[in-house]
């Protein structure tokens, strides 16, 4: 009995993960050609019963996990864990959860920034809802942006497409701002390209400051 249970225990994960699979292009298509129709997509799922969502499309969240933190924690082996364990080294626990860290903080900073603009009461079942829709419009831009510092053969060259795949980025949280906030093009331009500005001023002061003390340090 208990061997007939694991049977079907490893049935139903080698289902799950062959549909993850055969639905992570679709959904990546749909994301990256069609982000308005894939933020509606959110909004109109959670409008069903929790069992019943994102059946056409991979989840949000499972999405988030193949195209931006398994790529990220990819980044940070090393060779002779790549020559070792191959592309299952990602799934380290150590290293996953580096990945999985350094893939959420786009994420966290534009969830903070939109809910922290919103006039609307603070509700878990809203911040999940806009949780699953930035783990849609941030997965591709983090895929992008670890593929340009992993291939990228020069310092300036992985600037250049860093640079090119943030204007990516503020043109994906652009199409929520406006979808959520009802904002005109503009304002969701300035406004979806505010937090950006705001950590990058954040970092370049630390920066500085670390600049003007270290002779002192010395």
């Amino acid at each position: 009995m208990a061997q007939f249970k694991i049977l079907q225990m490893l049935e139903d994960a080698f289902f799950e993960i062959m549909a993850w699979l055969l639905l992570l292009p679709k959904t990546l298509a749909q994301v990256v050609f069609k982000p308005v129709r894939a933020i509606e997509y959110v909004n109109g799922e959670w409008e069903k019963k929790p069992a019943e969502r994102f059946d056409e499309f991979l989840s949000p969240v499972v999405f988030w996990i193949f195209v931006a933190v398994l790529p990220m924690t990819y980044v940070f082996l090393t060779e002779t864990e790549i020559i070792e364990s191959g592309v299952f080294a990602v799934f380290s626990e150590n290293k996953i959860w580096l990945g999985a860290g350094i893939a959420a903080q786009p994420l966290l900073i534009y969830l903070m920034w939109i809910e922290l603009i919103n006039n609307r009461p603070l509700r878990k079942s809203a911040l999940q809802r806009m949780f699953y829709i930035q783990c849609y419009v941030t997965a591709p831009a983090l895929l992008a942006i670890t593929l340009a510092l992993r291939l990228a053969s020069t310092i300036p060259t992985a600037q250049f497409w860093s640079a090119f795949i943030v204007a990516f980025l503020i043109f994906y949280e652009t199409l929520v701002m406006r979808s959520e906030l009802k904002m005109r093009w503009t304002k969701a331009i300035l406004t979806a390209a505010a937090p950006l500005v705001i950590v990058g001023a954040f970092i370049a002061l630390i920066v500085l400051i670390v600049q003007l003390f270290r002779p002192v340090m010395l």
